[in-house]
């Protein structure tokens, strides 16, 4: 299958993302009648529709014909698709994509037995849960911190990184926040997600800063807190 058709680090190539195509696979020597699972949240963007075999197996967004009508979207939901009495199944994707800086398959796709895959899936969802109860409480241990201990900067700092750090947990590349609320505006989800790549390096230099004292306050940390906290402000705007 071919491969992204955009330009992911020439900004001047930027049109070459917005693009409409059908691609056709056809997958064979599997097992016969037998139901294959796989993901699509880091295989293509941005809207997409599978069909195996002629039905619909799963979607992503809407795609369109003309890229500009094309409604961004992500789905963690499973696609589960079965194998026809010779062991194939032919793989049909209408995929386009309008503004987001990736278009076209991201990365290659691959199928397991439903079985196989639900426990691949399933253990997926328990280690981010389990990242995610662990941030949870060191947000909330910091905090109780702050207010107790005449509300030092340091803990408001660490309670704040590991805020932002959770954020990312819940909705960069495996989302938690797609497979518990799988209608959540794909658009308020990129913006969460990429909230974190200024927020963390300036959070964590103010943590230092503040555990550091005086001797970690320095020309070169106070501009790269004025520039991460510039970036941070246009990811809001």
């Amino acid at each position: 299958l071919p491969k992204i058709w955009g330009s992911l680090y020439n900004v001047r190539k930027f049109r070459d993302c917005r693009n409409s195509v059908t691609w056709h696979l056809r997958v064979e020597n599997l097992r016969p009648e037998t139901v294959y699972g796989m993901m699509l949240y880091d295989k293509i963007g941005t809207g997409c529709v599978v069909y195996a075999n002629g039905k619909k197996a799963g979607q992503a967004g809407i795609p369109a014909v003309n890229p500009d009508k094309t409604v961004m979207g992500f789905s963690m939901q499973p696609v589960y698709m079965q194998s026809d009495s010779a062991g194939i199944i032919d793989i049909v994707i209408h995929n386009s994509n309008k503004t987001y800086r990736m278009g076209g398959i991201w990365g290659r796709f691959s199928i397991a037995e439903q079985p196989y895959f639900m426990h691949w899936y399933n253990g997926k969802i328990n280690r981010r849960l389990l990242l995610s109860g662990i941030l949870g409480v060191f947000v909330l241990y910091n905090m109780l911190l702050f207010f107790l201990m005449n509300k030092n900067r340091m803990n408001l700092y660490l309670a704040l990184l590991s805020l932002v750090l959770l954020v990312r947990t819940l909705t960069g590349e495996f989302s938690i926040f797609g497979v518990f609320f799988p209608h959540f505006p794909f658009d308020a989800e990129l913006r969460l997600e990429f909230l974190a790549l200024p927020s963390i390096p300036l959070f964590l230099l103010l943590y230092i800063e503040s555990l550091a004292g005086k001797t970690g306050r320095s020309g070169f940390i106070r501009i790269a807190e004025y520039i991460f906290s510039a970036a941070l402000i246009l990811c809001i705007c």
